[in-house]
């Protein structure tokens, strides 16, 4: 057995859970898996994984192997793109995943824009707002926004994003705007499911930094559809500036605690601990910090 093949069978395996997800992936049976795992398993001298009927999992050594086998293909990869693609245009195929709101408000023009610059690059992008684990579901980069809690991922800032607090003229209307950040409390805020802050709005003003967790009678797993109820008055929204724009110029919201500074929220472009980047995600991290700017 291809000591090299054996470990990316192996790697594949953990990802999936599952011999014959595995085997389809890599296109060779499932009995041709099991060989691949059972010749690393006699060269190690250890049990790598435990099997059931149903699932698999990794033992204490294979958990540690797979974290090396992991690390060492992908060292591997990225030396043969980087002689690969020495010299030479950007290529390939880009996989991508973004956040749906910023990816098809603003990173759709962008895309449109690079590809037109980089006819050799196409581009396979999943709109989500669930965070995703990139090395076992195959992405090359992610585009996110906000806490970074992935200290394994490399991260480069795209550009910063105000935050605004806002609310309907109806709302504030039928209950007043708050004047102080703690008394967000008593009123219905509209909560994101997938917030990296866990909705624990912060303020500050003249070094007084204020963390305030709200709560609402609406929490929703999609920014726009957060947007359109405070629109229509049934809350206080925090939300960053790209998705307030319009509903601030035509009047269906307006800002509240303008007295209290509230920290930006930076876009990064996020991507696995590589030593080599492929030219087709340099280009892209570079062309996107251009086209959006720090004043974008």
């Amino acid at each position: 057995m291809d000591k090299l093949t054996s470990m990316r069978v192996f790697c594949r395996v953990v990802a999936r859970e599952n011999f014959s997800q595995a085997a389809r992936d890599l296109h060779i049976s499932p009995a041709m898996v099991t060989k691949h795992i059972a010749a690393l398993e006699e060269q190690l001298n250890v049990r790598l994984l435990n099997r059931t009927t149903r699932t698999v999992s990794t033992t204490e050594a294979g958990e540690r192997y797979y974290h090396i086998c992991r690390n060492m293909l992908a060292d591997l990869e990225d030396a043969e793109s980087s002689l690969a693609e020495l010299g030479s245009r950007p290529a390939g195929t880009l996989k991508l995943t973004a956040p749906v709101d910023f990816g098809v408000l603003c990173l759709a023009p962008a895309i449109a824009r690079y590809l037109a610059l980089y006819p050799e690059v196409k581009i396979d992008i999943s709109y989500q707002d669930k965070r995703v684990n990139l090395v076992e579901e195959g992405f090359d980069m992610a585009i996110r926004i906000g806490t970074l809690a992935d200290s394994s991922l490399v991260a480069q800032r795209i550009m910063p994003q105000r935050m605004f607090c806002c609310a309907a003229p109806a709302y504030i209307e039928q209950h007043g705007a708050p004047k102080l950040p703690a008394e967000l409390r008593q009123h219905s805020c509209l909560t994101y499911t997938y917030s990296s802050t866990n909705n624990e709005w912060q303020f500050r003003r003249e070094g007084d930094n204020q963390a305030v967790r709200v709560s609402g009678r609406l929490n929703a797993n999609n920014g726009r559809a957060i947007v359109a109820a405070a629109v229509e008055g049934v809350g206080i929204i925090m939300k960053p500036e790209f998705m307030l724009r319009e509903s601030l110029d035509n009047g269906q919201l307006v800002k509240i605690l303008e007295g209290w500074e509230i920290p930006s929220s930076n876009v990064y472009a996020v991507y696995p601990h590589r030593q080599y980047l492929p030219a087709k995600m340099s280009s892209f991290i570079g062309f996107l910090k251009e086209y959006f700017g720090e004043d974008a």
